[in-house]
């Protein structure tokens, strides 16, 4: 499963970048999710979470989030305050810290 991570990942990956795996990856932008963006409703006009929005839909992503803002769109999101997003959260962390500890070990 590929996850689209809200605004607070971006802080780790410039701030804290141990705080993630080296599995994860930036997603650049790229035209076809500018282009989706002309199709999007404007139910929010927050440019970023729109952008999150369609890179979601375009790479047939799920968004974790707990922005509320995502459910009046047609996106394949999570809200974190349910039990499954809860749930994925929690397992991604588990694996972002286990796979920091392995680092620190292997660099022992």
């Amino acid at each position: 499963m590929k996850l689209l991570l809200d605004t607070h990942t971006f802080i780790w990956w410039d701030s804290e970048p141990e705080k993630l795996s080296p599995n994860t990856q930036v997603l650049p932008v790229v035209l076809a999710h500018v282009l989706a963006l002309q199709s999007l409703p404007t139910h929010h006009k927050d440019p970023f979470d729109r952008l999150l929005i369609t890179q979601t839909n375009v790479e047939n992503a799920v968004l974790l989030s707990n922005d509320p803002v995502f459910e009046a769109y047609p996106v394949n999101e999570l809200y974190s305050k349910s039990d499954e997003a809860a749930r994925l959260l929690s397992g991604f962390i588990q694996y972002l810290l286990g796979k920091k500890n392995q680092t620190q070990q292997d660099r022992r």
